[in-house]
Parts: structure tokens; C-alpha cells; sequence
């Protein structure tokens, strides 16, 4: 077809050409027909899912989880995507109260993809500025994601420095529940007894730095670490105890900081020199501002949820319906192989005058419906008995600080938070109900993996910033990891075909 000195020829041109760009390596981009195949199947999709009419059977959790900087909050970045992986939408959320330029906005956003792909994070990240912490997460809320591609879970971590902060920071915590919710989006608060905030105890990721591109740099984690058996979590319980935690900084974040990095422990086992071994051969370590690596405690701290769990329970307390999803997500977690070992078990209340084996039933039937399985039903019915002197001096302790008389409360700073005493009687059935609760979790809950609770609805208007963290505070504090979860009303789960 063609002459063969001119094919020889045009042959050696081109393998030549071909080896200089491979031996020089030109930081260009060619651009690729398949770039622009991909957008375009992306976008079709997105258009048809429109046209597509909901149902409970296709319901998939789609997250926005407020980490700030997401390499700061790793623990919290593989909780919500133990519940996404693979499956739905996850968005890392970031407000910042100051202006940010554009080549500062571009740099966050930046770094914060690449650690997430580097960290094999399926995630997106979106970033607003200039708000307060509340108006950005309903700004987030409305504005993210394209069509039915969006949001229907916020997640966050808990605050568990209220008792230092201003009225200002607690207030703008939970005006975002109250956000979230009217906006008919499901809220779950996820605490960690150590924090999930580690800015000032790990070292910033440095994207442009050449080794963490081409090995595993900080925070970039070893996939077979994940599937380790030496990984899991020491079976020591925590230490339950009735003082109250005043070893709280006044730093205004949303997620506790651990105090010291020789501070923070899983457990109070120490760790064997076999799985030291077994973890530097597994994953690289995290460091520290100065370049010094972790103890092996705060590297479990911040890996714990790409750990496989020890063998036991993921307890449920079913307390209200809320469409299910309290029971949705703890399944879910079930399903991934990290979790594989930890089987549910729900807690759910029986009413005055009906029968704890009739409820029991009745509860394992609907659940087996569900095609939940569950290893046991335990039924509480006396929630409404009176806590004991002990547990009422417990919470007088963690609220006596701001408690307040109704004409002394008008006359403080209305920048610290207070809890008026008018306040305190009106809502006292429900104070002793979460005081109830907490006995019933010493007793139940205190081994298990993790503990997942219908969370209360703040009642805007009704009740106080600081009277509802008081509450969560009740229900959580000293305990395993905790879940609180609020539904929207929404089924999610379904037996009918």
C-alpha cells in the first residue's frame, strides 16, 4: 500500500520521539479524548437519576461530614466512610470564618483532595468562608452536590469542649442541628473519648512533598493494615467513673484535641513488641509537627476505625422511630469486613402496660423483616423510674456552673452560656430521662465496640445550648464510641417489595 523505506522511516521517527518524551518526562497534559467521554457519561447520568422517582428499597446514605482540614480529622473521615464506601455519596465539609483569597482557597482545596486520594478516600470536598460555623453548614447543606446527587446525612463530631467555650460557639453548634433538621436533613453526632481533632498533633500534609508522592507519606495508610489481624483493638473495657472531665482547653473547635500525644490510649494494655513490629511493617507512621513518629496508642487512636474491631456488639437503642435509620446505619457497619465480628444488639423501650416477651417478638420479627440480623433484643421497661442520688449528683456537677436564677441570668455576660433555673424544672422529666438512660448504658453498654442512640431533638426556643449539651453529655460521656442519630422521618428501611 505503501512504499517500505517510507514506513521504515516514518516508523524510526516516531519510536524516537516516543523515547525522548519517555526519558524526559514533560509535566504536561496531552488531554485525552476519554476525559471527555467521562464527563459526559458523568453528566448524562446525573440528568437521568433526576427523572428517577425515589424509593425506600434504593435509599443510600449520602454524608456531609464536617471535618474542617479532613488530614486533621482522619478518625472521623473513616467513620463516615466505612458507611459510603463504594456505595453513596460523601462530601468533607470546611467553614472558615475569615475571607480567603483565591490562591488560598485553591491551595485547601488542593491539598485536601490529594490527601484524600492518597489516603484511597473516595470523597469530594467543599469549602465556603466568611460564615459562622452555623450559616456554613446551611450553606453547605443547600448547596452541595448536582440534582439528587446531594446530601441527606450531617455528620459531626461532638464538641466536646462546650464546657469552656463562649455562648457564641455553643449556640452556633446547635442552631446547625436545628438547621439541619429543618431542612429536612437526618444529623448524627459521632464521639470519640480521645477527640477526632489532631491539628497541633500531627504534622500538616505536605503535598509537594516528592516522598510522600512517590511512597506512603504521613497519613497515607497501608491497605493491608486494614485486614490485619494483630490490628485490632485491645479487649481492656473502659473505665467508667462518676467525676466530671475538666481537663478541657479553651480552644473553640468542634471536635475534642486530645490533650498530649503520650496521652491518648485505646487502652491500658501495652502494646507487645511483635505488633510494633507488625505495625511498622503495615503502615507508615504518623508524625508529629517536629518529624518525631507517634506512640503506637495515638497511631491506634487515629487508625481506629481502619482497624478490625475486636469480637463483640454494636449496641442500638431503638428509642423512637425516626424511619429507621438508627438501625440502618449500625447494619451497614456490620457489612464491612473491618466490623465483621461485632454483631448488633437493640435495646428498644416497652410501653407501660405491654409485655416485655410480647415486645421482644414482636421486635426480633420486624427486624428479621428488615433482613437485620440481630444476635439479641433486650427490652427496657423502667425508664421511667428515678435516678439514683448518685447519678442526680453526677449531672448537679456538670451543670452547677452555669445554672442561674431567671433575674441573675438577664444581669451575666451574654457571651457566657447559661442555663436558667426556670428552664431546668420545666424540662426535669426529660433531664431524668437521660439521667435513666445513662445508668441503663453503665449497666448494658460499657463493652460494647460502639454504641448508637436515637439523638434528642433540640427544641429551638424551648430549650438552651447549654441545657442540650448537657443532655448529650449525660449520654456520652466515659463511654465507648458513640453515635447519636436523628432521622428525618423518611422511611429507609422496608419489607415490602
Amino acid at each position: 500500500m505503501c512504499s517500505w523505506p517510507t514506513a521504515l522511516v516514518t516508523c524510526a521517527l516516531v519510536f524516537t520521539f516516543f523515547f525522548i518524551v519517555r526519558y524526559r518526562k514533560p509535566d504536561v497534559n496531552w488531554g485525552s479524548s476519554t476525559q471527555v467521554q467521562v464527563y459526559k457519561t458523568a453528566l448524562t447520568n446525573a440528568q437521568q437519576f433526576c427523572n428517577i422517582d425515589d424509593h425506600t428499597k434504593t435509599y443510600t446514605p449520602q454524608i456531609l461530614v464536617m471535618t474542617g482540614l479532613p488530614n486533621m480529622r482522619p478518625s472521623l473521615v473513616d467513620f463516615a466512610y466505612l458507611l459510603c464506601k463504594n456505595n453513596s455519596l460523601m462530601v468533607c465539609g470546611d467553614v472558615l470564618k475569615e475571607r480567603q483569597s483565591h490562591k488560598d482557597r485553591s491551595y485547601r482545596i488542593k491539598k485536601s483532595l490529594h490527601w484524600l486520594r492518597a489516603h484511597k478516600t473516595k470523597a469530594f470536598y467543599s469549602l465556603v468562608d466568611n460564615l459562622s460555623f452555623a450559616n456554613g453548614v446551611g450553606a453547605l447543606l443547600q448547596a452541595t452536590g448536582v440534582g439528587k446527587m446531594r446530601p441527606n446525612i450531617l455528620l459531626l463530631g461532638y464538641q466536646s469542649e462546650w464546657r469552656t467555650s463562649n455562648n457564641e460557639e455553643i449556640e452556633s453548634y446547635f442552631v446547625a442541628i436545628n438547621t439541619a433538621l429543618e431542612m429536612h436533613v437526618a444529623v448524627a453526632i459521632l464521639r470519640v473519648q480521645e477527640g477526632l481533632d489532631y491539628e497541633g498533633i500531627i504534622r500538616d500534609y505536605d503535598m509537594n512533598n516528592s516522598a510522600s508522592k512517590k511512597t506512603n507519606g504521613e497519613g497515607v495508610d497501608n491497605p493491608s493494615f486494614a485486614d490485619s489481624p494483630d490490628g485490632s483493638l485491645s479487649s481492656k473495657p473502659f473505665v467508667i467513673s462518676g467525676s466530671i472531665d475538666t481537663g478541657l482547653t479553651d480552644e473553640s473547635v468542634e471536635n475534642r484535641k486530645p490533650q498530649q500525644p503520650n496521652e491518648i490510649s485505646l487502652s491500658g494494655d501495652a502494646i507487645s513488641a511483635a505488633q510494633k513490629k507488625h505495625m511498622k511493617k503495615t503502615r507508615v507512621m504518623f508524625k508529629d509537627p517536629q518529624g518525631n513518629e507517634l506512640s503506637p496508642d495515638v497511631q491506634n487512636s487515629i487508625y481506629r476505625f481502619r482497624m478490625r474491631q475486636k469480637r463483640g456488639t454494636i449496641d442500638v437503642w431503638w428509642l423512637y422511630d425516626d424511619g429507621g435509620l438508627s438501625m440502618l446505619l449500625p447494619h451497614i457497619l456490620t457489612t464491612r469486613s473491618t466490623w465483621a465480628d461485632s454483631k448488633l444488639r437493640v435495646f428498644c423501650l416497652a410501653d407501660v402496660n405491654e409485655e416485655q416477651s410480647h415486645k421482644k417478638e414482636s421486635m426480633r420479627l420486624l427486624l428479621s423483616k428488615f433482613r437485620i440480623l440481630v444476635s439479641d433484643v433486650v427490652v427496657i421497661p423502667d425508664l421511667t423510674e428515678t435516678p439514683s442520688t448518685q447519678t442526680k449528683a453526677w449531672f448537679d456537677a456538670l451543670t452547677h456552673e452555669f445554672v442561674r436564677k431567671d433575674d441573675e441570668s438577664s444581669m451575666q455576660n451574654c457571651n457566657a452560656p447559661v442555663i436558667k433555673e426556670s428552664e431546668l424544672i420545666a424540662e426535669k422529666p426529660k433531664t431524668f430521662n437521660f439521667m435513666r438512660l445513662r445508668e441503663l448504658l453503665l449497666q448494658h453498654s460499657t463493652q460494647a465496640n460502639l454504641i448508637v442512640m436515637t439523638l434528642p431533638v433540640p427544641q429551638k426556643g424551648t430549650v438552651s445550648g447549654p441545657l442540650y449539651m448537657s443532655w448529650l453529655e449525660t449520654l456520652t460521656a466515659n463511654m465507648p464510641p458513640f453515635l447519636l442519630v436523628r432521622g428525618n422521618h423518611t422511611s429507609v428501611l422496608t419489607f415490602y417489595s
